[in-house]
């Protein structure tokens, strides 16, 4: 499934160890690859359950973080093609985008993060605008991406999108209170989310609370009401623009694109690719290189 590509970060050796027959230049990826034996023989050396250990950090462990990437890859470069001249390129050379961009490439590696891998990759192409919130708030909201379970940004999609057009009015329903709770469960129906769900993304700042009149009135009138103005930031900076939103670029035609097809397209080179495109740092790529089994 993944190709070993050209070799593309070297270190000069020879100074380091003056005194051993080494080749005047050692590819990162041999570094590594020393480095992952080490760290699979001490997992082997763990008494009973240490062959249990190497076989699932070998095997499943980094195959299925490494299908995680790919899948982020392809995603992140569809929505940074979507961006056109949106893209703020002094600043995706920062310290601080790629800061940003670390922290995203951690979430994406984790199991409890699969289902929003696609939301990670709008998040860290929108944080690339010219247009970007500002840095606490787009590191709040990558907090938020991490924290929130699927069903809780489900939830808050749906507020979004929501209508009053499908509500009818119960006969037992009659007071304001009533009415709101109504609609909100109608929007939520089918949902796995409980009280506890809701009561967190009430306290992230991303609803607004029913215990306020003022917001219950208005829920009443249209359930979008309960969705804090946060909320909505939020959902935009998680959300790949539509088609036709943004200008357009030819993916084929983007100088990314060009670069990587160049360096041989395979996925051993992916996180070199965009550790340099997006960010310029070959200490990120190496600490996220594939090892070799």
């Amino acid at each position: 499934m993944f190709s070993r590509g050209p070799r593309v970060h070297h270190v000069d050796m020879t100074e380091a160890h003056p005194g051993r027959s080494l080749p005047a230049r050692t590819t990162v990826d041999d570094v590594l690859d020393v480095a992952g034996a080490a760290a699979m023989g001490a997992l082997a050396s763990v008494p009973v359950i240490g062959p249990i250990l190497r076989e699932v950090v070998g095997t499943a462990w980094t195959e299925l973080r490494y299908e995680r990437v790919e899948r982020f890859a392809t995603q992140l470069g569809e929505d940074m093609a979507s961006l056109g001249d949106r893209i703020d390129h002094e600043f995706v050379c920062t310290a601080e985008f790629a800061a940003l961009t670390e922290q995203v490439l951690e979430s994406i590696l984790q199991r409890r993060n699969e289902e929003k891998i696609a939301a990670f990759a709008a998040a860290l192409a929108h944080a690339s605008t010219l247009d970007r919130p500002d840095e606490r708030e787009r590191l709040r909201c990558v907090d938020d991406l991490g924290a929130l379970r699927p069903a809780q940004i489900e939830v808050l999609s749906r507020l979004a999108a929501a209508g009053s057009a499908d509500w009818v009015r119960p006969s037992d329903v009659i007071t304001v209170g009533q009415v709101a709770q109504s609609k909100l469960n109608l929007v939520l129906k089918g949902l796995d989310v409980d009280r506890l769900d809701l009561d967190e993304l009430e306290r992230r700042g991303l609803t607004r609370s029913l215990s306020d009149t003022v917001t219950l009135l208005a829920v009443a009138n249209d359930v979008r009401a309960i969705l804090a103005p946060r909320g909505r930031s939020f959902l935009e900076f998680i959300t790949a623009k539509a088609a036709g939103t943004a200008p357009v670029v030819n993916p084929e035609d983007s100088p990314c694109r060009k670069t990587f097809s160049q360096e041989g397209g395979d996925l051993d080179n992916l996180v070199h690719f965009l550790a340099r495109s997006l960010i310029g740092s070959p200490t990120l790529s190496s600490r996220t290189h594939r090892p070799t089994r």
